[in-house]
């Protein structure tokens, strides 16, 4: 009996020692990167924890540590705008950045400068809209147009010899095979082609596989297949049939998200689903992890296999590694009010990394004007206009809704207001001294 005492005395201290809980990591400032949805925002991840964002017919580059990358184009930034106004899709890989901007592929080094040998500098034209590209390793790269999938060298030149006859709203190439998906009036319907654009008739049902959710993802390592509703998750080979190692039959039950958006699989093969929920002036991520063969991994988050958090949907996620998470969310605060931008998720074992999004202390809140601080018109229609102290000069502002949720942030003394929905907000006011809080009221 003391022996046993004796052992789980080392053990339990061990066993607390490797708890992991799952949260925002709190030094990474992405309130520096919030950006209306009507921006048009995109981004591609990095393999090292950077991201590239497009947006306002402009690139830049966000470091690993949240910070922008003033090594990357001009002080940055890279300007965009001689050319498009509007792109469908970023893509990078470790040896350029692509653009697909309706029926233009423009290419970019790593360092943001325009790359001349491809097309005419560094731009490809087409007559026809682009609907989605693929980049290989070596940096030729598949498209999708007018009803084809095409292949283009890394110089710009489409290869002529290659043509698949096949509408694709989205398609992946894994192991040379093209997976095809094209939405159905249920669900999405997936076909597999060889390099040579024949059918693979062993595919799921005769070539092709239909499944009832539009929530459907690829391992672009295996070619599983995940969907995802809210009481179940299915898998299906890379043959297209339900992969009967994973839960009952290719089937784990269980109460899911809806808006899963981004499947990974990290280094022990778990699987982890990124995502969230975004009502009415609400938004929620969700992070979830299974093992490989479907079980819940309750060793993820504090006993739990799940992470819910009030940063904002996620609708892109990559990993870094198999604890560190970037991702692009979008937080709702009205009816048409969406602001969106990078995260940084980390599983850890000391909790002071982590954080959630600032709740003020209403009880700190009691006018529109504070000591050294002034807000006005109050309330406010278009704009509002923050007057700190002749000493004092203002660092950043950050507005919150009345129950303490983050909207934006700035460091001008003029804030744009328009989009907010009808109501009472807090502002906080940093300067160089001291933090003000104070509230205003949007008419």
């Amino acid at each position: 009996m003391k022996l046993r005492v004796l052992f789980l005395s080392f053990l339990f201290p061990f066993m607390a020692l490797s708890q992991y809980y799952v949260g925002r990591l709190a030094n990474y400032d992405y309130t520096s990167f919030q950006y209306s949805r009507l921006d048009n925002i995109k981004a591609a991840m990095n393999a090292d924890g950077s991201m590239y964002l497009y947006y306002k017919n402009k690139m830049i580059k966000i470091t690993p540590n949240g910070t922008l990358d003033s090594s990357f184009g001009v002080n940055g930034t890279i300007g965009i705008g001689a050319f498009s106004t509007f792109t469908s899709d970023i893509i990078a890989n470790n040896q350029a950045i692509y653009l697909l901007l309706d029926n233009k592929i423009a290419k970019y080094d790593l360092m943001g400068a325009p790359d001349l040998s491809f097309g005419l500098n560094g731009i490809v034209t087409f007559s026809q809209s682009i609907s989605k590209i693929f980049v290989n390793p070596d940096s030729s790269l598949y498209f999708s147009s007018n009803n084809q999938i095409k292949k283009m060298f890394p110089n710009g030149v489409v290869d002529s010899s290659f043509t698949i006859n096949v509408p694709a709203n989205k398609f992946y190439f894994i192991n040379n095979n093209f997976y095809i998906f094209n939405k159905s009036h249920v669900g999405m319907t997936v076909t597999k082609h060889s390099l040579n654009g024949i059918k693979d008739l062993t595919y799921g049902n005769v070539g092709s596989l239909a499944v009832a959710s539009y929530y459907s993802h690829i391992d672009t390592a295996s070619g599983n297949i995940y969907t995802t509703e809210p009481t179940q998750i299915k898998r299906y080979t890379s043959s297209g049939v339900p992969d009967i190692t994973f839960g009952i039959g290719g089937t784990v039950l269980g109460n899911f998200p809806w808006d899963i958006h981004s499947v990974n699989i990290d280094s022990n093969n778990n699987i982890l689903f990124f995502g969230g929920i975004q009502p009415y002036a609400y938004s929620r991520a969700v992070i979830f992890r299974l093992k490989n063969n479907g079980e819940p991994d309750n060793s993820f988050n504090n006993g739990s296999n799940q992470y819910f958090g009030d940063s904002g949907k996620i609708f892109i996620a990559s990993l870094v590694d198999d604890n560190t998470y970037i991702c692009l969310d979008s937080r709702r605060y009205g009816l048409s009010s969406y602001y969106e931008g990078p995260k940084k998720y980390i599983r850890t074992q000391d909790k002071t990394l982590i954080t959630v999004d600032q709740v003020l202390n209403v009880n700190e809140v009691k006018s529109d004007k504070t000591n050294n601080v002034e807000v006005y018109p109050n309330p406010a229609t278009e704009v509002i206009h923050v007057k700190v102290g002749n000493n004092e000069r203002i660092n950043k502002i950050n507005i919150y809704t009345i129950a303490g949720d983050f909207i934006l942030s700035g460091n001008k003394a003029e804030i744009d207001v328009k989009h907010l929905t009808i109501g009472s907000y807090f502002i906080e006011v940093v300067t160089e001294h001291k933090t003000y809080k104070t509230k205003f009221i949007k008419k």
